[in-house]
């Protein structure tokens, strides 16, 4: 299946705007509107969960998706830079990477019109 035919959703708009990604989302694959999704109520993580508990600490406390705020951002890009610096090799992955990332963001189904002037 060629990237055409697929369907993409980034997670950053996601966090931005839970309501309207998902809208686009589940119209780009047919799907109902269901609001009710972005919302749960968990007393404990599922037992499926369990070995990988630590990684999914703040989903389990959570009761929704939330907007990342400024200073998470800017503070995993200082930790990639430090990174990058210790390992050069990274940012040279993301050097080759980064042209497909743009291409399966082009076909978002959550890009705004700012996005689709920038293609």
């Amino acid at each position: 299946m060629g990237i055409d035919n697929s369907v993409v959703l980034e997670a950053e708009a996601v966090q931005a705007d839970s309501e309207t990604a998902m809208r686009q989302f589940w119209l780009a694959l047919g799907l109902d509107d269901r609001a009710q999704a972005l919302n749960w109520e968990q007393e404990a993580t599922p037992a499926d969960w369990q070995y990988v508990q630590g990684w999914h600490q703040s989903v389990s406390g959570s009761r929704g998706i939330r907007q990342a705020a400024a200073q998470d951002s800017e503070r995993a890009q200082a930790e990639f830079d430090t990174l990058c610096n210790a390992v050069p090799q990274l940012g040279e992955f993301l050097a080759h990477h980064l042209p497909y990332y743009e291409r399966l963001r082009s076909h978002s189904v959550n890009q705004g019109p700012a996005d689709a002037a920038a293609q």
